[in-house]
């Protein structure tokens, strides 16, 4: 039995969370002061400059007397309410109270014309003022996780807004209005009970990462409509989703998908020659999907967590591919592929044997952790490219590497006693070790023929005992033993 999921998302999305806006004109040269507002008063009064503060007490009505207060960070569970004080603050650019506690924010709020950031996610909050609309400057809007009910027509009045965040709320309906940001780039609407989606979304000029996953409640029908007419779209995320028996049909220029968990099994995409990333997990498909061979431009492809025991597609299907993820599928053998792959994930299989011969010369990253490997053969072509292995928790009692250059070798978790790493010798700088079964006296040997590694862990294992010893005779190496 092995996991099927990741603790952590194997493949990132093409925007960072809460970046708060790429133009943002808050930028570094304004340092964030960790003082509570009556320190912060007390470096003013001292002729310093505060520009921005992280309140880590509870907050001041006195926060109006930083004048020049330009960036202020609330700390979680600070107060139920903002002091409506803080919207005379004129120079405030940044308003931050993720997590704070708060379940409503100032009627005042418009008056903080120069705002251009508010995130207020993981709050409390059932409504949004009115007066929000006449926030002039604002460009991020962050609301995730609160507990909003519907919005308020005033939004749309928003021209500046470049990002916009309502996931994790109890939306049902948009308002009309939704459609009337000019500016906006990223739009999130996931995870809300949604039952209509306003044809004005898809007269947004220059809407581009768009997602709105686990709003179940939507008809295929008016899916397909909206998705597809987003005309300017690079980013779509739709986990969860039903599109009914239709292909899907993308936007023309979409670059990115993420479809996750599709109710209906064998979901198809009609052929779309600029995709360049497809995350299709937990489809239930049981192979390869053949239309994939239609995506001539794809460079990263996830088909984690479905029921696929084969590569099916041939060796030189989707040429331009770099990284591909086979996680918690049903591979027994090691897929072979004639592609410059640079990324093969096939944690949570049931490798095995892993046969170095089938690794591609090109392949960099080789994550084959949580599988039945209980042994390696061959050698790797001449010039090959690998450079991190992850062999953790399998079945491996001895190890013999030969013609690798790895600079970080994972194999935690095997009932290893004898390891054999000449070949690596002034390439590997990272080994992991732990719940193995290795004694001090290999240790020793390993970082006599691996002089380069300078980070080594081995918790949980015998020559964990003697870690200060070997941590006072390499003093160079970072041993982590406990």
């Amino acid at each position: 039995m092995h996991p099927t999921n990741h603790a952590v998302e194997p493949w990132p999305l093409p925007w960072a969370r809460h970046h708060y806006g790429e133009d943002n004109p808050v930028g570094a040269e304004v340092p964030v002061v960790h003082l509570g507002v009556d320190a912060a008063l007390r470096a003013q009064s001292s002729g310093e400059r505060v520009y921005s503060i992280r309140s880590l007490e509870a907050l001041s009505s006195r926060v109006s007397e930083l004048t020049q207060l330009q960036h202020l960070m609330l700390a979680a569970e600070t107060a139920p309410e903002l002091p409506a004080e803080i919207c005379g603050l004129k120079h405030l650019q940044k308003l931050i109270v993720r997590g704070s506690g708060l379940t409503q924010l100032p009627e005042q709020l418009g008056l903080l014309r120069q705002l251009s950031v508010l995130d207020a996610s993981e709050c409390r909050l059932q409504r949004l003022p009115r007066s929000i609309g006449a926030l002039d400057a604002l460009r991020t809007l962050i609301l995730e996780e609160n507990r909003l009910q519907k919005l308020p027509e005033e939004l749309g009045a928003l021209e500046e807004l470049r990002e916009l965040d309502l996931a994790e709320n109890v939306i049902s309906h948009l308002p009309v209005a939704q459609g009337n940001f000019p500016r906006l780039r990223r739009l999130v609407l996931s995870s809300n009970p949604l039952e209509y989606l306003p044809s004005k979304l898809t007269e947004l000029p220059v809407l581009q990462q768009f997602s709105i996953s686990h709003c179940g409640r939507l008809p295929p029908s008016r899916l397909h409509s909206i998705t597809a007419a987003l005309v300017h779209l690079l980013s779509l995320e739709v986990d969860g989703l039903d599109f009914g028996p239709a292909a899907l049909t993308l936007p023309p220029r979409l670059q990115h998908l993420r479809w996750c968990d599709a109710p209906r099994q064998r979901s198809k995409i009609e052929p779309h020659p600029e995709l360049r990333e497809l995350i299709l997990r937990g489809h239930g498909q049981q192979k390869c999907p053949e239309w994939l061979k239609e995506l001539p431009r794809l460079r990263l492809l996830d088909l984690g967590r479905n029921q696929i025991k084969q590569w099916s597609l041939g060796s030189s299907a989707l040429p331009n591919l770099k990284s591909l993820s086979l996680s918690g599928n049903e591979f027994r053998t090691m897929p072979y592929m004639e592609i410059p792959l640079q990324t093969l994930d096939l944690y949570g299989n049931s490798l095995e044997q892993l046969p170095l011969a089938a690794i591609p010369s090109s392949l960099e990253v080789l994550n084959a952790s949580y599988n039945d490997i209980r042994a390696i053969s061959g050698t790797l072509s001449t010039g090959n490219a690998l450079r991190e292995l992850n062999l953790r928790d399998n079945h491996l009692r001895q190890l013999s590497l030969s013609g690798l250059h790895l600079q970080r070798l994972d194999l935690s978790g095997n009932p290893l006693k004898q390891i054999d790493l000449d070949s690596n010798s002034g390439h590997l700088k990272e080994l992991r070790l732990n719940r193995t079964y290795v004694d001090d006296a290999l240790i020793h040997r390993v970082l006599a023929e691996s002089p380069s590694i300078t980070r080594l862990e081995i918790r949980n294992t015998p020559a964990a005992a003697q870690g200060p010893t070997l941590a006072a005779v390499y003093p160079e190496v970072a041993i982590l033993y406990r």
